[in-house]
């Protein structure tokens, strides 16, 4: 796999690499526009990271980020896939955090969501995050681990997503 990555790399002509850098920016856009509708505050941010950087540390790390994975293709599609599945999660929520702004919501919410017994809660996330995983790892079974195919990547983003949902939303 390091081989075919240098390889990918010396061999990367300037139209490619602007069409990978083209790739990663709109995933990652898509996370950090839905980032910025639930809350330009980030106070709702899931990850601990994001919030101790803030929005200009954390745009310039991702300018960073999306200059390097535009190196190689298939690393473009994964950073895609995943920061496009966690955009769509992030909207997905976006009625919660609307909710929760107001302190009489929060209260709402959180009286409501004291009454659901944390084993359905956490049995729908954990099979929420299987069944996302599970199409990740059916993809990489029949298309076996070669790293130099795009789909394989595909597989590995949806496994890669459907951690971060678990691990996210077992705090």
């Amino acid at each position: 796999m390091i081989n075919y990555l240098i390889d990918s790399i010396l061999t990367l002509s300037l139209w490619q690499y602007l069409i990978n850098l083209a790739v990663v920016t709109f995933g990652r856009s898509l996370d950090i526009l839905s980032t910025w509708w639930g809350g330009s505050t980030l106070e709702f941010e899931g990850n601990k990271i994001v919030r101790k950087l803030g929005w200009r540390n954390w745009i310039l790390l991702n300018v960073v980020f999306c200059l390097s994975f535009a190196l190689w293709f298939n690393m473009s599609l994964l950073a895609c896939i995943l920061s496009a599945l966690v955009a769509a999660d992030n909207l997905n929520q976006l009625w919660v955090i609307h909710i929760v702004r107001e302190p009489e919501g929060r209260e709402a919410l959180e009286k409501l969501a004291d009454k659901v017994d944390p084993k359905v809660k956490h049995i729908g996330y954990i099979s929420y995050g299987l069944v996302i995983g599970a199409v990740g790892a059916i993809i990489l079974y029949f298309v076996g681990l070669d790293w130099s195919k795009p789909v394989t990547w595909v597989g590995a983003a949806l496994i890669g997503y459907a951690l971060i949902i678990v691990k996210g939303r077992l705090k």
